[in-house]
């Protein structure tokens, strides 16, 4: 029940904001509607990632995955979650913000990860989760497919990136296959075996355009990079000629500081012979004080000795 009146209040909350943020980002992505990219199975959230407010939706996908009474609901949960994160990688291809686009491929990587765990973990229950099981690699198999034939669409970055969560999805999926029934297990690695081909295939018919593209830009790029080594080439000439002009002027400043260098240690030396002869002559003049002192009490002494003698 306290769950239950918490997931209302976060709703609630969750809602507001929706309304406050979607106007904005629904009429921002209306006038690119048009651009390629497959449907997918599933909605997407109100708040996307290009939204500001996009934190509230992952907060609101942990509260539903917290929520969840056993590690099978979650990973249903997470299931759906890739559906909606599937949906948003659309609109953010559709409006080319290729940094929500981003963020929506990671969320699909991350949950497809985590979806596997709860597979594992449900299994340790003891409990038949074959249903559940089949429910998630189905699903799991529409969205690879999604992402096949948008591989088929996009520009070569682009496709790198859809294959790289495509894998993730297949790891997530051949996780899912380890709990099916012996019926749908072979039926789901024919799947499996039809859709890499079709991967092979596609990949072939496409390539070859894409290479002869990589041809024609290599050669341009020769063509540059000629240019660019006969400019370089200048360059260097120039340099070498001031390098030749500089040595001299760096034999000058090298001379001048080892002159310079040679008087300062002269300088030192005289330094340290001053400072020696007034230490002599400090001595000296110290001892010719200390005798003349002696003398004057000496003579003091006799004169003392005279006077007494004297007055007898």
């Amino acid at each position: 029940m306290k769950n239950y009146i918490n997931n209302r209040f976060v709703k609630r909350i969750f809602i507001f904001l929706i309304l406050f943020s979607s106007v904005f980002f629904l009429f921002r992505g209306a006038a690119t509607a048009n651009s390629l990219f497959p449907a997918v199975t599933s909605g997407s959230g109100f708040i996307l990632p290009d939204s500001p407010f996009y934190i509230l939706d992952r907060i609101y996908q942990e509260v539903k995955i917290i929520s969840a009474i056993s590690s099978e609901k979650k990973a249903i949960v997470r299931s759906q979650i890739i559906g909606e994160r599937m949906a948003e990688l659309r609109v953010m291809h559709i409006r080319g913000n290729s940094g929500g686009v981003d963020i929506a491929l990671l969320e699909i990587s991350k949950e497809a990860r985590l979806l596997s765990g709860d597979l594992r973990e449900a299994s340790l229950s003891g409990k038949d989760i074959s249903n559940s099981a089949k429910t998630i690699n189905d699903t799991l198999r529409l969205h690879r497919l999604t992402l096949i034939e948008a591989t088929q669409m996009v520009d070569e970055e682009m496709s790198l990136k859809l294959e790289s969560v495509n894998k993730a999805l297949l790891g997530a999926k051949v996780d899912a296959e380890e709990f099916l029934a012996a019926a749908d297990l072979e039926s789901a690695i024919q799947n499996d075996l039809e859709d890499e081909l079709e991967v092979a295939v596609l990949g072939v018919s496409t390539k070859s355009e894409k290479i002869q593209a990589k041809i024609d830009k290599l050669q341009r790029r020769a063509s540059d990079a000629a240019v660019r080594e006969a400019k370089k080439a200048q360059l260097e000439e120039q340099v070498e000629a001031k390098k030749a002009l500089s040595k001299e002027i760096k034999e000058k400043r090298k001379q001048e500081r080892e002159k310079r260098k040679k008087l300062l240690e002269e300088r030192k030396k005289k330094l340290e012979e001053a400072r020696e002869a007034f230490r002599r002559a400090r001595e000296a003049f110290i001892k010719f004080l200390q005798s003349q002192k002696a003398e004057d009490e000496l003579r003091a002494n006799t004169e003392q000795i005279e006077n007494s003698t004297n007055t007898q």
